[in-house]
């Protein structure tokens, strides 16, 4: 049996992430069945389930492709990239046969150590489709376990288990990607117990737990409560015995720990000002550092949001006494109204006048002090997924009825055998006696195999969907919204769109990107950006930047075209990106924009890694700005030479070009050397048609009750 690849820490996260191991938390895709069979079986390893669904209109046959390549060994330098040409610019890829057909270029010649995938290049179009296509992803968490030598496999986590089938897709709708790596628990394990960091480098072992904060209240592995047993057991012991360097840190965030324990008063007046618009139907709930405006019958997702907010006022305390500078107390508790819908919530942002573009399901109406949130997720992809279930039933109906004729001796199928996604959700006595029938029938045919897979992830994936969209939410617009009240990010001084939600982005989950094949695999505090760190490599890359352009939906009738050209520091800083994003065409508008953000964040990270004090220093000359007025951008590039020692000689309230230069070259030099902790490999699933290379991965939630099919 050919002994698979583990992920494990690697590359420029070495001091941070792992000390003891070479390169960054790298997840492996597990195509091989042996390599499945060795691997799932051991509990210290966390499986992620991750899959793409089209949700585009890009048209071509629903049919199953060929299978995967295999993954090439360990160290071998200069193999070519993972199995499908087309998603990667360079990078240490693993051998593998090319799948699909032609797209972008692969990955360049690798090097020593376990292969990656390159940065996500335009996905390549079928030549004669005259659609687009548009990817929606999600990443489940669990255990995936072998349930026999010849398949189907069991994916296990909290909500209950399902069968899948690995390396399979549908063309041109969905992809599936088994990926392993290290559970937060056994990664914990070896920092405490075998590295000994808590004795040796306890910042260290607080950065990593920061790095990996955890959001979901009641299940897996909670670092909130594993960073305060270890505060305690610090404390406990005597910080005179930890190294002398390291002792202000956890003093700090001992400090710390006693300040987030401390309820906030009620934020009465405020409450009583939203009162009215309440119509007398809505309920408070307040505890801790959060009150919450709900309907009565929403009781159990207003707790559950006031968990998560409460992990995020920890987190965001914890992780700016780690770096120095611990936030102030915010002087009453922070308020939340969750909608009762989401045409609620949507008139609710029209009312209180919010235009900012957002794929957040939530939004901080600063003038009002309230962080609004949508009951479910909002954002286009998702929206558009409800429909392409229709499509989804209508395969799953199809192969049902050819596998159900067997047992059915060519008969009519009954309505209550038929496999449909309701039937699926709710099956009745009868389908689940003939489910696992079905589930063997199935294996003989490829079509009907990955059908089957997508049907049982796309009706499991409620859990994640949901998880993705609050987390999201919470960890930008509730940052936003507790970074006012602390006041690192008064609200109501207009800071270029760049600055502000340049350094929201240090402290967010985002939601998966579909072009750029970006998955959110899990959360953090400072850590690289999940989707704004590809998509800042995509559009500095030089190839791009020579040719001048990239072309979105290529040879179709959505076909776009893309300006690149090199970042500029100033531009950024004066948020000159963002004004040409919303002035763009209609048709090119999210990409910039989204390539304006992903720049925002990338200087402002650069910044939070090497000036933190500086960087602080100037948020809070911008801060000292008139209220509810516009800011000249030459003023904030004043303010920002004055701070970062780039004024010129002559005129000291303009920037030094020449030493503007300097710091945007070692800006681009830093980013360079900035990486994913996990990324997705190039798929070599059996999705991609002989004709086209599908394009990137999103992340997505459940449906409304009364839209779609059911997703329990």
């Amino acid at each position: 049996m050919r002994q698979p690849v583990r992920a494990v820490r690697t590359g420029n996260d070495v001091a941070r992430r792992w000390p003891a191991a070479a390169s960054g938390r790298r997840g492996r895709p597990c195509f091989l069945l042996a390599a499945v069979l060795a691997l799932w079986s051991e509990s210290a390893w966390a499986d992620y389930l991750v899959f793409r669904i089209n949700v585009g209109d890009t048209q071509g046959p629903t049919q199953v492709a060929g299978q995967p390549g295999a993954p090439g060994q360990v160290g071998v330098p200069g193999q070519p990239g993972l199995g499908a040409p087309g998603f990667g610019v360079g990078g240490l890829a693993p051998g593998g046969v090319p799948g699909g057909a032609p797209g972008f270029p692969g990955g360049a010649p690798g090097g020593v150590g376990e292969g990656i995938p390159g940065q996500p290049n335009p996905p390549g179009q079928p030549q004669e489709t005259p659609g687009a296509a548009e990817w929606f992803l999600a990443v489940l968490s669990g255990e995936i376990v072998a349930r026999s030598p010849q398949g189907p496999f069991l994916f296990r986590y909290d909500g209950g288990q399902f069968p899948f089938h690995p390396g399979v897709g549908v063309a041109n709708m969905a992809e599936i990607y088994p990926i392993q790596a290290p559970s937060l628990s056994r990664e914990f394990d070896e920092l405490v117990k075998k590295k000994n960091l808590a004795q040796k480098a306890p910042a260290e072992l607080v950065r990593w737990m920061l790095e990996h904060w955890t959001y979901r209240p009641g299940t897996g592995f909670d670092m909130l409560k594993k960073l305060e047993d270890q505060l305690l057991a610090w404390e406990k012991a005597g910080l005179d015995k930890l190294p002398e360097a390291d002792r202000a840190v956890i003093r700090r965030l001992l400090e710390t720990r006693q300040a987030v324990h401390e309820d906030l008063p009620d934020a009465n007046d405020l409450v009583s000002r939203l009162a009215p618009l309440t119509g007398g139907r809505f309920v408070l709930t307040a505890r801790g550092h959060y009150a919450i405006i709900h309907l009565q019958q929403d009781q159990k997702q207003a707790e559950d949001t006031l968990e998560r907010l409460e992990r995020l006022y920890s987190g965001l305390h914890y992780w700016f006494a780690y770096r120095g500078t611990p936030l102030p107390r915010p002087p009453h508790r922070l308020v939340v109204w969750l909608a009762e819908s989401v045409p609620a919530y949507r008139k609710m942002r029209q009312n209180l006048g919010e235009t900012r573009p957002s794929t957040a399901d939530g939004f901080y109406a600063a003038a009002d002090k309230v962080l609004v949130l949508s009951p479910a997720r909002t954002d286009p992809a998702y929206v558009r997924l409800q429909s392409r279930l229709q499509d989804i039933n209508a395969l799953l109906l199809d192969i049902g009825n050819k596998i159900l004729s067997q047992l059915f001796g060519g008969q009519p199928v009954p309505p209550e055998y038929q496999l449909s996604l309701e039937n699926l959700a709710r099956p009745n006595p009868q389908l689940k006696k003939l489910l696992p029938v079905i589930e063997k029938l199935a294996t003989q045919d490829p079509n009907a195999m990955a059908t089957l897979s997508l049907a049982q992830i796309v009706l499991n994936s409620s859990p994640a969907i949901y998880e993705e969209g609050i987390v999201a939410t919470i960890t930008s617009e509730g940052a936003r919204q507790l970074l006012d009240a602390t006041g690192v990010l008064p609200a109501r001084v207009h800071l270029p769109d760049s600055l502000r939600d340049g350094f929201l982005a240090l402290v967010e989950t985002p939601k998966s990107n579909g072009e750029f094949r970006a998955a959110s695999f899990y959360s953090g505090l400072g850590n690289p950006h999940w989707v704004y760190l590809p998509v800042f490599n995509f559009f500095t890359n030089e190839d791009r930047l020579k040719k001048g352009e990239v072309v979105f939906n290529e040879k179709t009738q959505h076909e776009v075209k893309i300006p690149v050209k090199p970042v500029a520091l100033r531009e950024v800083l004066m948020a000159a990106n963002y004004r040409e994003a919303l002035q763009a065409k209609p048709e090119q508008r999210d990409v910039l924009l989204l390539k304006a953000q992903a720049e925002s964040w990338a200087l402002v990270y650069f910044l939070a890694q090497t000036r933190w004090q500086q960087l602080l220093h100037f948020y809070d000359e911008l801060g000292r700005l008139p209220r509810d007025m516009a800011i000249n951008p030459e003023v904030v590039a004043g303010i920002f030479a004055s701070v970062f020692d780039l004024a010129d000689s002559r005129q000291p309230d303009r920037l030094d070009e020449s030493k503007c230069q300097r710091l945007e070259q070692e800006w681009l030099a830093f980013m360079r050397k900035q990486s994913l902790p996990m990324r997705l490999p190039a798929y070599v699933g059996g999705n991609t048609p002989p004709a086209a290379n599908p394009p990137g991965n999103p992340g997505f939630k459940p449906p409304q009750p009364g839209g779609g099919y059911p997703m329990p």
